[in-house]
């Protein structure tokens, strides 16, 4: 009898131990789990070498990788710092991911963070991603800092992502979702990208990324032929990004803080959204958002101001393309800058907020099948009284409804509404003002 309590408190250990939650162990090295868990001792410095190389790896279903205050360095070419797949997760809260190869060749191709395959999961609380030699002025190129794969799912939490690489990099996203399913889920936190071609959040083939109070720069220079700085970028159907309270800008030419193609949506609320480059051609504006090929863009509360030249403020081009605009100010500074352009089929329903531009035009509707619909929308055209240009213009055969607002003008014979080529244009109760010398008449068709 004496013995039973020593055995039953034996039992009851035991038992504890099977029943209780798996204890994980001190990971190996190389880190590698399959199936199984290990915690990576933290303060613990991971450096990961040689090319293709994995830092953090887990797989299989059980998997888990806890790997919380340690220093993940990526020191060769191809190298990913933390891969989950097969439904395995990995925990990288306070912790430090960056490059530390010093060349172009050792740089290249690199992955921060990366969840590949249905139910695999990486998550970031309080850490940082830097991914490009560390002087910043060193080129590399086709780095990914984030990745969700194949429907695997990351969420940051209050996690920079810093994308080096230098002005002559080409391909260096900072988050990239690709494939349906796929998922990355960022509160807080900045994003930055500085090469050409190179995306802040991208999302595509049905991948998708949801930003709350996260902020996104990106200076990339493009050309007409290579793609500058976006620091968002939806593109293929199922593909969306859905952002609340962000602040968006980019500087770089051929360069739009939103843009949409091939059927990607964007949907944004309470955005601050600001750009300053160029473009070579009006009908290849570095549009504030742009939206091309039957995408779709939804903008609620919120600003967009842009000052370079073509740097239109918002451009809906397509058929198929959409833009809905709601309680949003659109100011667009620079010559040849319209604040809402529409055109080759596209179309756009505005209602309330203000549509200003100094460009000279402020809406520009054109070809057929182009489509506006403006409610109790305020139209600035702002363009001097040296200038000729327009509130509303609509031509070539595209078509504008007006509800409710007004159109003002201060510019030399600058119509506050114009249909001509074929374009028409209905108007209830809109006010028109025009203060410009010469013929700035109120409606002309």
């Amino acid at each position: 009898m004496v013995r039973w309590p020593l055995y039953a408190v034996s039992a009851l250990s035991v038992s504890l131990y099977l029943s209780g939650p798996a204890r994980s162990q001190v990971c190996p090295s190389p880190i590698v789990v399959n199936g199984s868990q290990c915690t990576v001792t933290p303060g613990t410095v991971v450096t990961v070498t040689p090319a293709n190389a994995i830092g953090l790896s887990a797989t299989g279903a059980g998997g888990l990788i806890t790997g919380n205050g340690i220093t993940t360095n990526l020191a060769a070419a191809t190298t990913t710092g933390v891969r989950a797949q097969n439904t395995a997760s990995i925990l990288f809260n306070g912790s430090t991911l960056a490059t530390t190869a010093i060349t172009t060749a050792t740089a290249a191709g690199q992955i921060g963070l990366q969840a590949t395959g249905t139910g695999s999961s990486v998550s970031a609380t309080g850490s940082s991603v830097t991914l490009g030699p560390a002087n910043g002025t060193t080129v590399a190129n086709n780095l990914i800092g984030v990745s969700a794969l194949s429907g695997g799912a990351v969420t940051l939490v209050n996690t920079n992502v810093t994308m080096l690489g230098a002005a002559g990099g080409l391909n260096n996203h900072a988050l990239v979702s690709d494939g349906a399913g796929s998922s990355i889920n960022v509160t807080g936190g900045t994003i930055a990208t500085r090469s050409r071609a190179s995306f802040g959040a991208f999302a595509q083939n049905g991948g998708s990324i949801l930003l709350d109070g996260t902020s996104i720069a990106t200076t990339g220079v493009g050309t007409a032929a290579i793609a500058g700085g976006h620091a968002l970028f939806a593109t293929g159907a199922g593909s969306q990004v859905t952002g609340t309270n962000l602040t968006l800008g980019t500087t770089g030419n051929f360069s739009s803080p939103v843009r949409i193609e091939n059927a990607g949506a964007i949907f944004l609320t309470g955005a601050t959204i600001t750009a300053s480059g160029t473009s070579a051609a009006d009908t290849d504006p570095a549009a504030g958002a742009r939206v091309l090929s039957g995408g779709q863009l939804s903008l609620t509360g919120s600003t967009i101001t842009t000052t370079g030249q073509r740097g239109t403020g918002i451009s809906v081009q397509g058929a198929g393309s959409t833009a809905t605009v709601t309680d949003t100010g659109v100011s667009a500074a620079g010559n040849r800058a319209n604040a809402l352009f529409i055109a080759d089929g596209g179309q756009a329903n505005v209602s309330g907020g203000t549509l200003s531009s100094a460009g000279p035009t402020s809406v520009l509707v054109q070809d057929a099948g182009s489509a506006v619909t403006l409610t109790n929308t305020a139209i600035q055209g702002i363009s001097g009284p040296a200038l000729i240009g327009y509130g509303l213009r609509v031509n070539s055969g595209a078509s504008a409804t007006m509800t409710g607002g007004s159109s003002t003008t201060d510019g030399r014979d600058s119509p506050g509404i114009a249909a001509s080529g074929g374009g028409s244009v209905t108007a209830t109760n809109v006010r028109v003002t025009t203060s410009g010398n010469d013929n700035a008449m109120g409606v002309i068709a």
